[in-house]
């Protein structure tokens, strides 16, 4: 019984992740890094940065592109500041499997940004109700 509910405690936390990526593109590193680390839908914000031999590159123009299959949600040009990195606000209003596009000199890297729907409470709230009927159970 007590690994049943230890298998159900662990539910919750195998399907959050860390959502941090990192990708080459050309002679550059680009890592993606968001707030919170978790994506639902909601406010969140997206974090590039742009590495060169590991150190930051600061004044760099990139292109950044948010989609989820066909329908693109963002596109534009940007600069690094002084950290060599780019950090945008942006409203997810759905749950799904976005990719954004990260163009720097001509090289490209996609890095997957999954926005997961409101399902992790849910299995919280399920397990606590399977801990406490397996509480009682063992008390009868």
């Amino acid at each position: 019984m007590r690994y049943i509910i230890l298998l159900l405690l662990a539910l919750p936390l195998a399907a959050a992740h860390d959502i941090a990526a990192e990708q080459s593109a050309g002679p550059y590193t680009i890592q993606l890094s968001t707030v919170p680390d978790q994506l639902e839908p909601g406010a969140a914000s997206i974090i590039v940065s742009v590495l060169r031999d590991n150190e930051s590159v600061q004044h760099k123009t990139v292109w950044l592109r948010l989609a989820n299959g066909n329908k693109i949600y963002l596109a534009g040009t940007f600069e690094t500041d002084e950290t060599g990195s780019v950090s945008l606000s942006y409203l997810f209003n759905s749950p799904g499997n976005y990719e954004l596009t990260v163009e720097v000199d001509g090289d490209r890297a996609v890095l997957p940004v999954p926005v997961h729907g409101q399902y992790l409470l849910l299995f919280g709230f399920l397990a606590a109700v399977f801990i406490v009927l397996a509480l009682l159970m063992d008390k009868l």
